[in-house]
């Protein structure tokens, strides 16, 4: 029996048993597809492996080698597709790795803005082509929405993983990421406020020289 035929018959519409013999043959499926399946970090990877092969030639933007490598940095949208749709696809079980992702994806697609900025000048920057601002922009709609999610790592990571790694890494590029991660941020406050709450609770005693 075909896998088609396999899927068709058991995964779409399972019955209470199913038969020993076809057993084996499911379970030789299932362990291929899950060979098959690539994480963000291998999609990361390959992405980073085909932007190091680019041959910019010398850098002259109007040259057709450099041309050619603009093409290649746009032909890797279908990888970049992949992994934000694996990163957006992850469950809220797993929202330590679902952001780990997203930095992973994000600092590779920075790595290929300014590889693109150095390497191609005006034909990505926006003046005949666009190649960094929509790749900017893919960044900035990538972090909006996780935000905007609710769930989120813990403050010690964002504030020492996260947060350094993300300021200002779009350049002249950013617009609305700045407002986003300043979202993620504890206000001073609340801050104050745990300050106090420990203090407190170790018999501190705590003066607001703020007052």
């Amino acid at each position: 029996m075909t896998p088609k035929q396999l899927e068709t018959k058991y995964l779409k519409t399972p019955p209470l048993e199913i038969p020993k013999e076809d057993i084996q043959d499911l379970l030789t499926m299932l362990q291929k597809e899950m060979k098959q399946r690539r994480s963000v970090g291998d999609i990361v990877k390959e992405m980073e492996q085909k932007c190091n092969a680019i041959d910019w030639g010398y850098g002259d933007w109007k040259s057709e080698k450099v041309s050619d490598g603009v093409s290649e940095l746009e032909g890797l949208d279908s990888l970049i597709t992949a992994a934000l749709k694996l990163i957006l696809e992850e469950t809220e079980d797993n929202v330590q790795n679902q952001w780990e992702d997203a930095l992973k994806l994000t600092l590779q697609m920075v790595s290929m803005i300014n590889t693109a900025e150095s390497n191609a000048g005006k034909l990505v920057n926006g003046s005949m082509g666009e190649y960094c601002p929509e790749m900017a922009f893919e960044v900035e709609a990538l972090w909006a929405d996780l935000v905007t999610r609710g769930k989120r790592p813990p403050d010690s990571w964002l504030e020492t993983k996260l947060l350094p790694k993300l300021k200002g890494c779009l350049g002249d590029y950013e617009d609305s990421l700045p407002a986003t991660l300043k979202k993620l941020r504890p206000s001073t406050s609340n801050k104050r406020q745990k300050t106090c709450g420990a203090s407190i609770s170790a018999g501190v005693e705590v003066v607001d020289l703020t007052v």
